[in-house]
């Protein structure tokens, strides 16, 4: 197919998602804190700490007030890649997966932004920085990092590593 009817699927199906997710939200309210710059006209990246593991879902319905949701992008772990359905879905999307070793994740990365860009429309880049939620589990092994490595220890968020930001 060419690429222009594949960008318009994307967008059709994203829509409708975010769609779908407006409805869901009405059923099970939230409360955000948000802050940044002004939104404009152009491409952003929306920075998350992980609360939960459906706020992805509260993230998309609130870029979704601005547009209608389809021009969200995120960066996910690999493993999401293999769920049933929603990983095919998440490759539609055009999400880019990420192995948590940068040796690995640098060309796909790369590959990835480079395809979003291509797309010559705004996008809005979802990270989670983290890496994933957070429970007594990750909060040990964030803290046993930070102690290892002399950083502060921090009360409510998970220490992200920084080796993927060193490219």
């Amino acid at each position: 197919l060419p690429r222009k009817v594949i960008l318009w699927a994307i967008k059709f199906t994203k829509k409708a998602f975010s769609e779908v997710i407006m409805l869901l939200s009405m059923f099970a309210p939230y409360k955000m804190y948000i802050s940044g710059d002004k939104l404009e006209d152009e491409s952003s990246i929306m920075i998350s700490n992980h609360v939960c593991y459906l706020d992805w879902m509260y993230l998309w319905n609130f870029v979704s007030c601005f547009d209608d949701g389809s021009n969200l992008k995120t960066i996910l772990k690999y493993d999401l890649k293999n769920i049933p359905i929603i990983g095919k879905g998440m490759e539609f999307f055009e999400f880019i997966f990420l192995k948590r070793k940068l040796a690995q994740d640098k060309e796909n990365l790369l590959e990835g932004l480079d395809k979003i860009s291509k797309n010559n429309e705004k996008f809005c880049l979802l990270i989670f920085p983290e890496g994933t939620i957070i429970s007594e589990e990750t909060k040990k092994i964030s803290d046993a990092y930070a102690l290892k490595n002399n950083i502060a220890i921090s009360k409510n968020v998970l220490l992200p590593r920084s080796t993927g930001l060193n490219m």
